[in-house]
């Protein structure tokens, strides 16, 4: 009786530890595959937050170019087409010298 027991025993430990065994493989394996997307999405996140800064920077640019046309715009307005800014007080030489 005692020897049916320890062949039972034995073959319930081999089951064990090949079990555990595939499940240390299986999860080392899962491991890598997730890191693996892991630097995958890092990368990806790197290449957006850097077209992101590039946009950003290419919008600061358009915002100065707007700005410095609008006062062009507006110098050029004042002086050709003698426009002035609504609450604004205009002079006019009347004496004729220039």
């Amino acid at each position: 009786m005692k020897k049916s027991y320890k062949i039972k025993n034995s073959n319930l430990g081999k089951i064990i530890k090949l079990l555990s065994f595939i499940l240390t493989l299986f999860l080392i394996f899962y491991f890598i595959y997730i890191q693996s997307d892991i630097d995958k999405m890092e990368k990806e996140l790197n290449d957006v937050t850097n077209a992101v800064i590039h946009e950003n920077l290419k919008n600061n640019d358009y915002k100065l170019t707007l700005k410095d046309q609008q006062k062009l715009l507006e110098r050029l307005a004042r002086e050709k087409l003698d426009y002035a800014h609504p609450e604004e007080r205009v002079f006019v030489d009347a004496s004729g010298i220039q």
